[in-house]
């Protein structure tokens, strides 16, 4: 995660920015970078369960937490 990206939380949202860097989240370009499938089908992978929810970082952006996406890059399926 970029550190502009925590720098602009506000004390609300501090809550949602992982304690640890095996927590770190990233964002859907890098995610898709990972997980080689279109938008609209990660997407519905998380409606149906394949993929992890997005965590909030910020008002209106979200990340997902890097160990669950390189778990799912390396053996096709959640931890």
């Amino acid at each position: 995660m970029r550190k502009e990206a925590l720098t602009c939380l506000n004390d609300k949202d501090a809550g949602s920015v992982p304690a640890n860097d095996n927590e770190r989240l990233i964002r859907l370009p890098d995610v898709l970078r990972m997980i080689p499938v279109s938008r609209s089908a990660f997407y519905d992978g998380i409606r149906r369960g394949i993929y992890p929810a997005p965590r909030p970082l910020g008002r209106r952006s979200v990340g997902w937490p890097l160990s669950e996406i390189l778990a799912i890059a390396r053996n096709g399926t959640r931890t």
